[in-house]
């Protein structure tokens, strides 16, 4: 059918106005965003954590949230950037520019959306507030980490971040499409011992009972907490997320423990030592990849001689992981 005289003028006007130096230039089509958006759609999506039924929020609900708030794209775009340059180690330099870009862009938007956070925007900022966490520890798999205790100090901290963030508007984000996500950190309550872990217990007694009661309860606290969520790791079936369990213990942490950790308190740091021997079952997701090792390894280069005996169980669980991918005989 031919085009209407009307209908070719406007197209006409359209090119003028294009080739006039004075008009506004089209918007810049970013290929390398797209490129990146086009692996995260069909690629990393998949990656971020196991559980195969809630893939399609990571690929489209997230993404969709992302046309609607630009910082949430920047930080799917980040991830993948992560994501290439750990697949492919030749791509790393560029792949690391771009997921910096991304993200410190986004963040600066987060950081505005943050301060003014409501119920109305309370989903996007919790969604981005998840991806800072996975690139914090995404940027373990492509670059060398100088100070591993610190870095997962830092990711800790952002886990911490994000509990503070979604607690004042949890049942508003559990009737959001995030639900499902949010729910994978249900505690059940799972009965049974991990000796190696509760030992630590005589540790803090033997080193911080006499010195500081008050702080022995708090390092008490943290054994407890993490042989809880031993528990519900073993016992857990497969729609559940190992990942969301492990992040349980450092939202429940003290104040006062993390700052132990921040000093490098040796008994602190070989709690944290048994956290890092946990996370190697989650190994086979790749941002988490290889952390557990670094964070053995980085405290055993911490401690006094005599305490070093007490990553005997971490470096055992570790090395299953390595070998076989299946510590806590699960």
């Amino acid at each position: 059918m031919a085009m209407t005289p009307g209908v070719i003028d406007n197209f006409d006007s359209i090119a003028r106005q294009l080739d006039n130096p004075g008009s506004p230039s089209p918007e810049h089509l970013d290929l390398n965003a797209l490129r990146l958006l086009h692996h995260y759609s069909t690629s990393s999506y998949a990656t971020l954590d196991r559980i195969t039924s809630q893939h399609h929020i990571w690929q489209h609900f997230m993404v969709q949230l992302g046309f609607e708030h630009k910082y949430v794209l920047r930080g799917i775009l980040a991830i993948a950037a992560l994501h290439i340059a750990a697949v492919d180690r030749t791509s790393i330099a560029g792949m690391l520019i771009q997921a910096s870009t991304q993200y410190n862009r986004g963040l600066r938007d987060f950081r505005t959306e943050l301060r003014a956070m409501s119920t109305k925007n309370s989903i996007p900022i919790v969604a981005f507030s998840c991806f800072t966490v996975i690139n914090a520890f995404a940027a373990g798999q492509v670059t060398v980490l100088q100070k591993p205790i610190s870095d997962l100090l830092n990711c800790l901290g952002l886990i911490r971040g994000v509990g503070s963030v979604m607690r004042p508007y949890w049942y508003s984000l559990l009737q959001s499409e995030l639900r499902p996500i949010l729910d994978n950190g249900w505690m059940c309550g799972v009965s049974g011992e991990v000796p190696e872990l509760l030992r630590l217990k005589s540790l803090i007694q033997s080193v911080i009972t006499f010195t500081n009661p008050h702080m022995a309860t708090k390092y008490n606290a943290a054994v407890e907490k993490l042989h809880e969520v031993i528990l519900e790791i073993q016992s857990a079936v497969e729609h559940r997320s190992t990942l969301a369990l492990l992040f349980i213990w450092p939202t429940e942490l003290s104040e006062e423990f993390m700052s132990c950790l921040v000093e490098q308190e040796p008994v602190s740091l070989i709690i944290l030592a048994h956290f890092a021997a946990i996370l190697s079952y989650a190994r086979d997701i790749w941002w988490v990849k290889g952390w557990d090792e670094y964070i053995i390894s980085n405290v055993d280069e911490c401690l006094p001689p005599d305490l070093r005996t007490w990553l005997d169980w971490p470096k055992q669980i570790s090395q299953a992981a390595n070998q076989d991918g299946s510590p806590l005989g699960a």
